[in-house]
């Protein structure tokens, strides 16, 4: 799996888990941070 262990993939991956755990913190209301923690950034 030579795509997964590129850095610019785990980078991108990065960023669009914490855009999602944003995204769904503000539409439930809930805080960004315990999203994030529960995703793991």
């Amino acid at each position: 799996m030579f795509i997964v262990d590129s850095l610019m993939v785990k980078i991108a991956l990065i960023g669009l888990l914490g855009i999602g755990a944003q995204w769904i913190a503000w539409r439930t209301g809930r805080p960004a941070i315990a999203l994030m923690l529960i995703v793991g950034i």
